[in-house]
């Protein structure tokens, strides 16, 4: 059982617990205590589907955080249904009830919201083991919290695919799924499909999480960088996430804002659709525009799908970056790759038990 709150243990309790004695055992308890809650506080402010406290970090060991909603009902019930979510899962948190008016007001503000009450999340990380425990606390609380975002709290099932773009010339076509990072969900040709299809259900993704608690499909884009890493920049160290930023973000129409559900038409000449997504960590904007063309050569009929890149730096400093493309082909026995004659090295790494071998031609 990780106990991540409790019901009783305010902040007098423990303001009045202090011992006289600042390096003592259970002075030296509380900071590891305050030091976990300010680690899961640092956490809470760079998840978007969390709001922490506008006052600042927690003074003692004690961190309440809201769910961000469209309005403070839907907040509260949220908060009630992760509060379960996590007790399924042997965490245990506690509710409380705050002003609307200790978190940031500005989207509820521009909605004409009033300042009432909203049901908070709390969590008391009393235990010198709690920040041990916090890797286990924090994976525990995301995965409740993405049970109830995929429910929409009220047993309605997020489609995404309600909100993609299509485009298509002739037997082949291109799926894009904006608000999951962009993602090419789908490369179908002649109703034979190229990419893997989802591991698990698609679903809201984090700015912490790992990729491989995702849907592991499809092809999504890595940058600033495909590892986890920290890079130092003139406005300080910068944390890049698993698989960098974009695969967690949606992303935006270039012209359009976040499109909906449209096609793009397939003409006699090329079909296209171009999106840009925003890295979070790094000032940095990928655009990228997908051409899918009809050939009719000598051999036959067929098509061909370009991608063209730009990274803009939107910052007033130089930064660190590397991209890569990231796409997750549907492999089936007698599969393989055929590489051009320009190749001339080929690094594979694979475990040697998945039975991959390279072939040498001529």
């Amino acid at each position: 059982m990780l106990p991540g709150g409790s019901v009783g243990g305010g902040i007098v309790g423990h303001a009045a617990a202090f011992a006289a004695n600042a390096g003592g055992e259970f002075a030296r308890g509380l900071a590891q205590g305050r030091a976990a809650a300010l680690e899961l506080d640092r956490r809470l402010r760079q998840e978007q589907r969390f709001a922490a406290l506008a006052a600042g970090a927690p003074e003692l060991d004690i961190v309440v955080w809201k769910v961000n909603a469209e309005d403070p009902q839907r907040a509260s019930k949220m908060a009630q249904q992760i509060f379960a979510a996590c007790a399924t899962r042997d965490l245990h948190l506690a509710l409380v009830q705050l002003p609307l008016c200790w978190f940031q007001l500005s989207d509820f503000e521009e909605k004409g919201v009033e300042a009432g009450p909203v049901t908070c999340l709390r969590s008391v990380l009393m235990k010198p083991e709690h920040g041990a425990w916090l890797d286990r606390i924090w994976e525990r609380l995301t995965a409740a919290s993405v049970e109830v975002g995929e429910n929409r709290g009220d047993g309605e099932m997020i489609d995404v695919t309600k909100e993609n773009v299509l485009i298509r010339k002739g037997n082949c076509s291109l799926t894009i799924l904006p608000r999951l990072g962009g993602k090419i969900a789908s490369i179908l040709v002649n109703d034979r499909e190229l990419l893997q299809g989802p591991l698990a259900p698609y679903g809201p993704r984090s700015r912490t999480m790992s990729f491989d608690a995702g849907d592991a499909s499809g092809w999504d884009e890595c940058l600033p960088s495909v590892a986890d890493c920290t890079v130092e920049t003139e406005a300080g160290p910068a944390s890049i996430p698993d698989h960098g930023d974009l695969w967690r973000v949606a992303w935006q129409n270039r012209d359009q804002g976040i499109a909906n559900r449209e096609q793009v038409p397939g003409d006699a000449g090329a079909s296209s659709a171009t999106f840009r997504g925003e890295c979070f960590s790094l000032p940095l904007v990928l655009e990228r525009t997908v051409t899918l063309a009809e050939l009719d050569g000598g051999a036959g009929r067929g098509w061909q799908v370009r991608l063209d890149y730009t990274v803009t730096n939107t910052g007033s400093y130089p930064v660190p970056w590397s991209w890569s493309a990231h796409p997750l082909f549907r492999a089936e026995a007698g599969d393989c790759i055929v590489l051009p004659g320009s190749i001339e090295t080929l690094r594979v790494e694979v475990p040697e038990a998945a039975g991959w071998g390279v072939v040498a031609n001529g």
